[in-house]
């Protein structure tokens, strides 16, 4: 299963399940289950460390933001270099496969992670 979406800055974001099923994991070499390709650039950035499957990827346009869900965890990551945001609030009790993102009707109102 297999997740695209374009996201702020030039990006498109890749998320694969079964990523220890690839050849660069058999050879060893970097792998992950969520890529940022930069459109405006042609370069490709293999976000890790692996967290397992990538089960979903949100764009929080204007934000220069997305969430994953990938194994089990909510991530956020910048749009504009790939990097992690913390995410220290927030929380899931179980596992997550899916993110919703419920915009509000300003910015102001949105949280900060």
């Amino acid at each position: 299963m297999s997740r695209l979406i374009l996201a702020d800055d030039n990006t498109l974001w890749i998320g694969m399940t079964k990523c220890t099923n690839g050849e660069r994991f058999a050879k060893g070499q970097d792998y992950g289950c969520l890529t940022m390709y930069d459109t405006a650039a042609g370069a490709v950035k293999l976000l890790e460390p692996f967290h397992g499957d990538a089960t979903v990827i949100l764009s929080v346009t204007g934000l220069h933001k997305i969430y994953t869900a990938e194994g089990g965890q909510v991530y956020i990551y910048s749009t504009k270099d790939g990097s992690a945001i913390n995410n220290e609030f927030v929380t899931v009790t179980g596992t997550a496969y899916d993110v919703a993102y419920i915009d509000a009707l300003t910015d102001a109102d949105n949280t900060v992670y």
